[in-house]
Formats: structure tokens, sequence, C-alpha cells
């Protein structure tokens, strides 16, 4: 099973329910490449940590993401227009880059990766 690690924008957006819609469209699109047959990490369900554990340091999660993404098979970047404006998102795919992943654009991207027709 191929893994792929879900890139898109989170924060940094000054409209009140920005963060909360990035999250949405992180989520929808992790769940579609997951029935397209692909082992999915999705940073932004730290949150999910933070609830349980206590808030870290956002360079934390960041690390924590970035060694995740170490071990991945692609990237697959979220369809959201605030990804050009995210330093996370350029970081990412800055990292991608550096470790020869591929760069899987939109979900036609995915399937071709995957070999789903």
């Amino acid at each position: 099973m191929k893994r792929i690690f879900i890139s898109g924008a989170l924060n940094g957006f000054s409209e009140e329910t920005g963060f909360i819609d990035n999250v949405h469209l992180m989520l929808k699109h992790a769940g579609e490449v997951r029935r397209l047959g692909a082992a999915v990490y999705v940073p932004c369900n730290d949150i999910l940590t933070s609830f349980s554990n206590g808030g870290l340091p956002h360079h934390e999660y960041y690390k924590h993401d970035l060694t995740w993404l170490e071990v991945c098979d692609a990237l697959s970047l979220v369809p959201n227009p605030n990804n050009n404006t995210s330093n996370g998102v350029r970081g990412e795919l800055d990292e991608a880059g550096k470790l020869g992943l591929p760069i899987l654009k939109d979900i036609d991207m995915v399937k071709k990766f995957l070999g789903v027709v």
C-alpha cells in the first residue's frame, strides 16, 4: 500500500472560520485519497492530540509532520487556494522535493500514481 502525505493550508488566515474550513478540506481530500487505496498521513489530525494531551509549540507539530513525510511515497496537495500563502505547505513541498517524492497536485494525479483507472 502506498503512503501519501496530505499537504494543505491550515493556519494564518484572517477569516474567523478559515482554520475550520481548511481542516474540513484536508480531511475531505484525505478521505478521497484513502478510498482510492492509499494509507494517508493527515497533519491536521494533530488537533486531536492537542485536545487529549495539551498543545505543543507549532514547530514541534511541524517537525513531527516532516518526520512522517520522510517515510511517505508521495505528497498530495489539497485543492485549496490558500496553499499559495501557506508557509507550512511551501516547507512541505520543499522537503518533498529534497526527498525526491512525487507531488500530486490533483486527484487525477493521485489516481495515476496509485494505478486507479
